[in-house]
């Protein structure tokens, strides 16, 4: 490639290794690039377990223009993406009754969203329903068994 870099839009899958970890991510990773391809957009996986230094942490994060996750502490770190990136933050159901509802608002921002409030960064939390997480399909739902 012979062009200039800044054409491309750099997108960061966060993945952890524990907890939170997005299980379908190489399928989706795939998707996106094959859908994409060809309109200059690259998704790629950002796993700081899997980086050896936190230089190496800071340089994946610079590189970004967006960084697309699954709410959590892999996130924190959207503060060192250059200015002006955008921040997607996946919030997974939550029943009320354990966690509150602040996965379903819109009025507020999220816990994590507090940490972007007053930066350059564009912050957007988007809530997965009772239907991405199979085990809790039509459990506690009116009319289950």
């Amino acid at each position: 490639y012979s062009g200039d870099t800044k054409e491309w839009l750099v997108v960061g899958l966060t993945q952890r290794t524990y907890r939170r970890a997005w299980l379908n991510l190489p399928t989706v990773m795939k998707q996106c690039n094959t859908k994409l391809n060809g309109r200059r957009v690259i998704f790629i996986e950002v796993n700081v377990e899997d980086t050896s230094s936190p230089y190496e942490q800071l340089i994946l994060h610079r590189s970004l223009d967006v960084m697309i996750g699954v709410h959590g502490a892999q996130l924190t770190q959207a503060v060192v993406l250059p200015p002006h990136a955008h921040v997607l933050e996946i919030l997974p159901w939550v029943p009320s009754y354990i966690r509150g509802n602040w996965v379903t608002r819109r009025d507020a921002p999220t816990p994590l969203g507090v940490i972007y409030h007053n930066t350059d960064l564009n912050h957007a939390g988007y809530s997965l329903d009772r239907t991405s997480t199979d085990l809790c399909v039509g459990v506690g739902e009116v009319g289950s068994e």
